[in-house]
Parts: structure tokens; C-alpha cells; sequence
């Protein structure tokens, strides 16, 4: 066939360097925050168990004055991006958003974005 043969070295370091390039633009593309913003609440009141109907039972606690989320065999931190809104990283579903929905004084609901898409109503 005369193939002329692979460097799969050569080959490894040029897909590094295009993933390299894509994370770069992706990073550089992604919405950025609002400067200055806070939860509207303290984070105890984001703490409590939420549930969906074909997803179960997650919950979310203060650790060491940051929010944790626990869903399954998993936890990660949530790092506050702006107002109500936390990022959820380095999960089985991926990077997300976590949105708490806030009425009257209470957290009632959270959205997790990302794959997941999905609300969760906060157990009283």
C-alpha cells in the first residue's frame, strides 16, 4: 500500500495543541460576571436538601463557609458568580450553573444547567 508511516508523537502534540486553542477560545467567549455582585442571602439559607423527580435527592450544605454540593457519590465546591448564580465544577455532568430561585426571603428552587438542565424544589 506504500502508507507513509505515523508519528504518533508528532500526531499526540498537534491534538494537544488544538484542545489547547479550543479551551482557549471558549475561556476567552464565555459570559463573564458582574463585578461587586453578592448572594442575596446568607449561605446557610441555600442549604437544605432539593428534589427532582427523576433525578432524586441532592443536597446543599455550608463547608467551611462555602457552599458544597452533594449529589449521589459526588461533592464540589459551588464558587459564587454573581448574585444568586453559583459555578459547579469538575462533575460527572459536567460544568455548570447553579441558580437558586429566591422569593419572598427563601430559596425555593435551584437550576443546575449545563447537561444536567434540570430544577430541583428545595424540601421544607
Amino acid at each position: 500500500l506504500e502508507l507513509r508511516p505515523w508519528s504518533w508523537n508528532e500526531l499526540y502534540a498537534e491534538s494537544i495543541e488544538v484542545g489547547q486553542e479550543i479551551e482557549a477560545k471558549r475561556a476567552s467567549s464565555a459570559p463573564k460576571p458582574r463585578p461587586g455582585t453578592r448572594p442575596t442571602l446568607a449561605l446557610k439559607e441555600y442549604a437544605g436538601d432539593y428534589t427532582h423527580p427523576a433525578f432524586g435527592r441532592m443536597r446543599v450544605q455550608v463547608d467551611a463557609g462555602f457552599l458544597t454540593w452533594r449529589w449521589r457519590k459526588w461533592a464540589r465546591d459551588l464558587e459564587h458568580w454573581q448574585d444568586d448564580t453559583f459555578t459547579l465544577a469538575g462533575t460527572p455532568i459536567g460544568d455548570a450553573r447553579v441558580m437558586f430561585s429566591v422569593r419572598d426571603g427563601r430559596v425555593t428552587s435551584l437550576h443546575v444547567g449545563g447537561q444536567l438542565n434540570a430544577d430541583f424544589r428545595k424540601d421544607n
